[in-house]
């Protein structure tokens, strides 16, 4: 006895695949799959047969594959064909995974950042030690400096960055410590974080080593305050400050004005 083959209507097919029945409807106006049997009444039927070719069409556009490229396949498959394009995929979804996690850790280390602000004393001053970082610097910036002038620079130094530039964490300014012993602000420059150098920038290295740490509450004009404290302290703990002062605000996107900025800041220092 011949055995009448079993067919699904649209809607039944849809819901064995998970898809969207208009999914179906959208692949057969386009040519790329259509159903086994169109009815007197224009209905469409699939048949379980059909289900490899759908799944591998469903496989390949979870790999972010076009229409057009799956079409294009399955024009001409072969299992060459097909090992090479997996290969391709695959390496594609490695590289969006390892970006992923990279986004992961940044997102961690934002959660820990602001956590840390909730509870920090602005008016504590400590010895912590800091890993060596290897930073962008951004060219010299004069207090006096148009808006425009420091806007350029910026402009400048996020684009140096590149593909660093995103949600990056850890940004601020740098300034000469001799400079700040003489209370002298008038010139800085961006700095930002290169987490995986690969030699496409020009970087500056921060050693590893004791620094102090200090924080201000508030706009820049209230830095110079921040900074007599920390001059204070040093004398009073026989601290040697050097090399550079780096400022780095750790609220500024969680915070409406600037009176609620926290800026931390960070001197290399030895015990005389």
């Amino acid at each position: 006895m011949v055995k009448k083959e079993l067919l699904f209507t649209a809607g039944q097919f849809a819901r064995i695949h998970d898809v969207n029945k208009r999914t179906l409807q959208y692949y057969d106006d386009i040519g790329l799959f259509r159903p086994q049997v169109r009815g007197e009444n224009n209905y469409r039927y699939y048949s379980y047969q059909q289900s490899p070719e759908l799944e591998l069409i469903l496989t390949l556009r979870e790999m972010n594959m076009s229409l057009p490229e799956i079409e294009s396949y399955l024009q001409h498959p072969s299992p060459l064909s097909l090992a090479e394009l997996v290969e391709t995929k695959t390496a594609e979804l490695e590289a969006k995974i390892a970006h992923l996690r990279r986004m992961q850790q940044l997102l961690a280390e934002k959660e820990q950042q602001l956590r840390f602000c909730i509870s920090v004393d602005i008016e504590s001053i400590e010895l912590i030690e800091c890993g060596e970082e290897r930073l962008l610097l951004s060219q010299p910036i004069r207090e006096d400096a148009s808006l425009d002038k420091e806007m350029a620079v910026l402009m400048n130094h996020i684009k140096e960055l590149g593909e660093y530039s995103r949600f990056n964490n850890h940004s601020g300014t740098v300034m000469d410590i001799e400079s700040v012993k003489q209370g002298e602000f008038t010139e800085y420059r961006f700095f930002s974080l290169i987490r995986e150098d690969d030699g496409s920038v020009p970087v500056f290295i921060k050693p590893a080593g004791l620094y102090l740490r200090a924080f201000c509450l508030g706009d820049w004009s209230r830095l110079p305050t921040a900074y007599q404290r920390i001059l204070d302290y040093a004398r009073q703990q026989q601290l040697q400050l050097s090399g550079y002062a780096y400022e780095q605000g750790i609220n500024e996107m969680a915070v409406s004005s600037a009176e609620e900025i926290i800026t931390q800041i960070t001197i290399r220092c030895d015990k005389e």
